[in-house]
């Protein structure tokens, strides 16, 4: 008996060291029998059923629309473009996922005879990667060939002779898993493909899931695909665990969190139907999903943080099926929502009216495969919180009935694409967006709507760090410490930003230097700036964005960098300043509101038009210590989660 009590408390302590994809390995369901096409993602007996499915609504008219965007593929003559020095994978891969698809489903042979030569004619190119110094083994264009010819060998491989089928897994080993094999085995220990391991780049995900697929595709064909699949199954394990963070936000901004996690999830959804097994990931857990909703603007763009067009996904694919891409992602909501026991509107809404693949004109299958059979969602979106913080990736959200606003407080990377933008933000107004980020390629601080030092850039890696976080009636606000962004360029760095009856903003920028006195606070905007005294004005079609440098006096100038920008600093430049700044937005032609500041025994006294709100210095700086009448609380870091589910 003794023995027996020391062995399992043995087995205790030997738990942390188990791999894991061996802790991953919890039976969900007897798994797809492999000897018959397809198993990855449906049985034969499984595809009976999807038919039915596709003759109900809402699937049946959207169908019929992706059969008629598969028409036009079967039509289109193979391109002569190569994967390498061209524009050819992601053209292909959409390609063979929809045309590969659509045969699976009717069984009319021009569907797979099209993807066959699409799939024969990047096979037969000589390579899918190159060697690029920073990447020598697989890349992206590596996994969006080898997930696109996974699918056409799953659901068409019952057309291909054996010789065929011999050629495709010569090709595919030669193109695809062997430069995927080499970044694990052969690059990544030498410190080049990194990756392989680093859970933040959408790299990671994308080329594990596409190469992963295509070696689950061969998984009984050729070892080496074997060895494929296993690794791509033990690291997106991982990345899906540290990618989707405790409020399911991400850290490369939503375009990339998108790539990435989708192609991730394409292959861990096809293992869990092979092997039986069910990644521990619980999507419904962190709310997957919902900040792909939130930061989608009610200007129909999103808040592009984080190398993101201000343009990509714009729109609304279910509202308007020429916006391919426009909205959240329909193929990710449908699987989050999918996983969440007994639903959930908001997802369902993202799934049913977001955006899917350009590729494929906005027609993604893994919707028609993983969402379930309910009734359509309206297209009114669900209401969302008024103020909510995703803890991990920094953002903050305010939506109020005409006033929208997106605060970036997350993290400066040094591991994937990332922004010198701690601190900045975007502000939309009855639709109209008046504060911008220039978007992708616009890296530096001074082209972001946050504090610039000297002309200097933020550094890499930085954390900004929430120091308050709440509200109450009429207000909320948030107080967010950057100085880590500016490493030996500052002392402090702490921006403050209260939101009044959700109305207009006030922003609070407590500054202190390590010697200079070039401080700048800018607002960054697409739109016309035209600056009179301590003002400028952001014209609008419909509206206007007063900018007022309530404190210190300061000198108002425009310029242009990505964008146009409007930058305050003090007319008496000092290394300890501290910027107070409203924008109040409006209907176009109204007047700005009267604003003064007074400071007197340690209180700062903002008064804006009749409101009156009250900061106190303290011997952490400066904080909100009134609003009107009401008091506010001590400021505290938020640790607890905010998001709530919708019901």
């Amino acid at each position: 008996m003794r023995t027996l009590k020391v062995l399992a408390v043995l087995a205790l302590l030997l738990l942390p060291c188990v791999s894991v994809a061996q802790k991953a390995k919890t039976p969900k369901r007897e798994s797809a029998d492999r000897k018959v096409r397809p198993y990855m993602y449906v049985t034969p007996k499984g595809l009976d059923a999807l038919r039915d499915k596709l003759k109900t609504e809402p699937f049946a008219a959207r169908w019929a629309r992706a059969l008629g965007v598969a028409n036009d593929m079967v039509a289109r003559p193979v391109s002569s473009e190569n994967v390498i020095g061209g524009n050819r994978a992601r053209p292909a891969q959409g390609l063979l996922a929809l045309c590969g698809f659509a045969y699976a489903v009717t069984g009319d042979r021009k569907y797979a005879d099209r993807a066959k030569a699409e799939a024969w004619s990047i096979l037969g190119q000589s390579r899918w990667h190159e060697n690029r110094g920073w990447n020598q083994g697989a890349q992206l264009e590596t996994a969006e060939c080898s997930q696109g010819c996974a699918l056409f060998y799953d659901w068409c491989r019952g057309i291909l002779t054996d010789a065929e089928r011999k050629w495709f897994a010569e090709r595919a080993l030669e193109l695809g898993l062997k430069p995927y094999l080499a970044s694990i085995e052969q690059f990544r220990p030498r410190n080049v493909d990194l990756w392989v391991d680093n859970p933040v780049t959408n790299w990671c995900g994308v080329c594990h899931g596409g190469c992963g697929l295509l070696g689950l595709a061969l998984y009984d064909e050729l070892p080496e695909a074997k060895k494929a699949a296993d690794f791509a199954w033990s690291h997106l394990n991982t990345f899906l665990d540290k990618v989707v963070l405790a409020d399911g936000g991400g850290y490369e901004g939503v375009m990339y969190w998108r790539y990435g996690v989708g192609m991730a999830l394409d292959f861990t959804l096809a293992w869990e139907h092979c092997m039986a097994e069910e990644m521990p990931l619980k999507t419904f857990e962190r709310l997957a999903g919902y900040w792909d909703i939130y930061m989608y603007g009610p200007d129909r763009r999103y808040a592009n943080f984080n190398n993101m067009g201000e343009d990509t996904f714009r729109d609304l694919f279910g509202a308007d099926p020429r916006t391919f891409e426009g909205g959240p992602s329909q193929a990710l909501n449908a699987i989050f929502e999918a996983r969440t026991p007994g639903g959930d509107p908001l997802l369902l809404w993202g799934a049913d009216w977001g955006g899917g693949p350009w590729t494929t004109n906005g027609y993604a299958w893994q919707w028609f495969v993983f969402r379930r059979a309910t009734p359509q969602a309206p297209q009114q979106m669900p209401a969302l919180q008024r103020e909510v913080l995703f803890r991990q990736s920094g953002h903050t959200l305010y939506r109020y009935d005409k006033l929208w606003v997106a605060f970036n407080g997350g993290w400066t990377s040094d591991k994937s694409h990332c922004n010198m933008d701690l601190g900045t933000f975007v502000l939309v107004y009855d639709g109209e967006r008046f504060v911008h980020d220039p978007g992708y390629g616009a890296t530096r601080a001074d082209q972001h709507s946050t504090i610039v030092i000297d002309g200097q850039d933020q550094r890499k890696p930085a954390q900004a760090r929430y120091t308050a976080w709440g509200g109450g009636k009429g207000y909320h606000w948030l107080q967010c410490d950057v100085t880590d962004a500016w490493g030996q360029h500052a002392k402090k760095c702490v921006r403050t930003m209260v939101v009044v009856d959700g109305k207009y903003v006030v922003l609070l920028d407590e500054v202190e230097t390590s010697g200079s006195t070039n401080i700048e606070a800018r607002v960054q905007s697409r739109r016309t700036i035209t600056v009179k005294e301590n003002a400028a004005q952001i014209d609008g079609e419909r509206g206007a964005l007063h900018v007022i440098a309530a404190s210190p006096k300061a000198t108002l100038a425009t310029g242009r960098h990505e964008i146009n920008f409007v930058g305050i600093k003090a007319a008496q430049p000092k290394t300890e300043q501290v910027f107070v700044t409203v924008l109040y937005p409006d209907k176009k032609g109204a007047n700005a509101p009267s604003v003064d500041w007074t400071e007197k025994g340690g209180t700062g006294t903002l008064k804006v038009g009749g409101d009156k709100l009250e900061f106190k210095q303290t011997s952490a700086g400066w904080v909100l210590s009134k609003v009107g009448n009401e008091k506010v609380e001590k400021p505290e870091a938020p640790t607890d989660r905010v998001l709530k589910p919708v019901k």
